[in-house]
């Protein structure tokens, strides 16, 4: 994310509004899928999958409720307080200095509207990353179009995402951002793979663990956004520390 100024879901909003490094990061992106799809089969089986071969019980993904002995209504209470208080202090002693359609307190709750509304219609969660493998699914599978097709339920999401973000350019005004942050091609089209790799070896970005982990209160998905945000932390430090 340092590297490209993106991640996986937000490299589609780019394109759609017409950011000038998305369209090397995207081709990043679709290096990254192919090249984790082609790995996929070496990488060793989850704790699922081997289990489920024994004939054990299979993997499950703890919560904070499991963790802390609360009931879940008791460790959501406990979250959402912890959330309008993080809220509440970034507001006030970080106030927002940069143009945006929408108060971004009011954006990030249309951001979970819309996952309300993908478990009403799709019974499923957000998520992007998973586009990107299935894009290097597609791409094998058509070297060997012999195999049965992948599914393309999670590249059509995403193709949804940059639609309706050009659809967006076309009736509003929407700011574009105004710091200067120049990102080569090399650099957009490499940090694009990186940044797929990366995600799918960690089952998920920043909407499949942070949106989506992080409202079902998932600890792996809370310790992954904190990787990711400490990486990125990290990475930015180190950056401006050789002048890259």
């Amino acid at each position: 994310m340092t590297l490209t100024g993106a991640c996986p879901g937000t490299v589609f909003s780019q394109v759609g509004t017409g950011i000038p490094s998305s369209i090397p990061v995207l081709i990043g992106t679709g290096i990254g899928g192919i090249i984790y799809s082609f790995l996929k089969p070496r990488i060793a089986a989850s704790p699922d999958i081997v289990q489920k071969e024994k004939g054990t019980p299979s993997f499950t993904k703890p919560t904070l409720a499991d963790r802390a002995g609360f009931s879940n209504l008791t460790a959501l209470a406990l979250y959402e307080v912890f959330l309008v208080g993080m809220v509440t202090g970034v507001v006030h002693f970080f106030p927002r200095n940069n143009p945006s359609l929408v108060d971004p307190v009011l954006g990030g709750a249309l951001i979970g509207v819309s996952q309300l509304t993908s478990l009403l219609l799709t019974s499923s969660t957000l998520g992007t990353s998973t586009a990107f493998e299935q894009v290097g699914d597609l791409f094998w599978w058509l070297l060997s179009p012999s195999k049965p097709r992948p599914s393309i339920r999670g590249t059509a999401f995403a193709t949804g995402a940059l639609a309706g973000a050009y659809l967006l350019t076309l009736v509003a005004a929407v700011p574009m951002p105004d710091e200067n942050i120049p990102i080569g091609t090399a650099r957009a089209v490499g940090g694009g793979a990186i940044l797929i790799l990366g995600s799918r070896i960690a089952g998920g970005c920043t909407s499949g663990h942070g949106i989506s982990g992080m409202s079902m209160l998932s600890v792996a998905s809370i310790l992954t956004v904190g990787g990711m945000f400490a990486g990125g932390m990290g990475s930015a430090a180190l950056f401006r520390t050789i002048g890259w």
